[in-house]
C-alpha cells in the first residue's frame, strides 16, 4: 500500500506540474511572435484592439505563472517525499506533525520533509530560480502590484496615475504614470522562466529516482 500511494503521488504531481512548465513555455513562444506581429499594426487604434483581445491575457498570465509554479514544486517536494518516507520507513507517523495540511505547506516543509534525501539541495536550489528576486525585479514586482494594487501596464500604459509615499514623517504625493513594459521586456524574462522551471522539473525526477532506489522499486 505504501509504494502504490508513493506511485499514485508522484505520478499525479509530475503529471501537474508537466502541464503548468508547458503551459509557460506555450504562452513564452505566443508572446515572441507577437512581437513581430504587433510591429505592422502603427495605428494606436488597431494596437489597443490586438493587445486587449489577444496579447495582454497571454501577458498577464506568463507574469503570475511563476510564483504559482514554484509553490507547486515546493508543494510536490513534500507531498512526494511524505510518501516516500513512509514507503522507506524513514518516518513511521502519518499525521500533520510529519506532514501539515495542504494550505500549510512551504519552502521550509518541503525542505524539512526532504532533509533527508540527497538530492534537496539541489533539487530547493533549483526552485529558488524560479519567480526569482532577478525576475520580480526585472518585471516591476508586476504580480504583486497587479494582485494588490492596480493593473501595472503592459504596452498601453498604466491606470493609476497618483501616486502616495513617505516623506520623512509625513506623505507625497506625485502624479505621472510609469512607463508600461514591453513585450521585448517580458519575452527574455519569461524566457529565463521556462529555462528554470525545466530544470526544476528534471531535479524533480532525480529525487522521485532516488527515492524508488532506496525502496528497491524496479524502475
Amino acid at each position: 500500500m505504501k509504494k502504490f500511494l508513493f506511485l499514485e503521488t508522484s505520478r499525479e504531481h509530475a503529471n501537474d506540474l508537466a502541464n503548468i512548465v508547458n503551459e509557460l513555455i506555450s504562452i513564452e513562444r505566443q508572446l515572441r511572435t507577437w512581437i513581430f506581429v504587433i510591429e505592422e499594426f502603427p495605428d494606436k487604434d488597431d494596437k489597443h484592439s490586438i493587445m486587449f483581445e489577444f496579447i495582454l491575457p497571454l501577458a498577464e498570465r506568463s507574469l503570475l505563472l511563476p510564483y504559482t509554479i514554484q509553490a507547486r514544486f515546493y508543494f510536490s517536494m513534500a507531498q512526494i517525499s511524505h510518501q516516500a518516507n513512509l514507503m522507506t520507513n524513514r518516518t513511521s507517523t502519518d499525521n500533520l506533525s510529519t506532514l501539515p495540511l495542504d494550505q500549510a505547506i512551504s519552502q521550509e516543509i518541503a525542505s524539512s520533509v526532504a532533509k533527508s534525501w540527497k538530492c534537496k539541495r539541489k533539487l530547493l536550489s533549483a526552485i529558488e530560480r524560479i519567480n526569482s528576486r532577478e525576475f520580480q525585479k526585472n518585471t516591476r514586482s508586476f504580480r504583486n502590484i497587479y494582485t494588490h494594487r492596480h493593473w501595472p501596464g503592459i504596452e498601453i500604459g498604466s491606470s493609476k496615475s497618483t501616486y502616495r509615499s513617505p516623506k520623512s514623517n509625513n506623505a507625497s504625493y506625485s502624479i505621472g504614470a510609469p512607463s508600461p513594459l514591453k513585450l521585448s521586456e517580458i519575452v527574455p524574462e519569461v524566457e529565463r522562466q521556462c529555462e528554470a522551471s525545466k530544470k526544476a522539473y528534471s531535479m524533480l525526477q532525480k529525487l522521485v529516482r532516488e527515492q524508488i532506489a532506496a525502496a528497491g522499486i524496479a524502475a
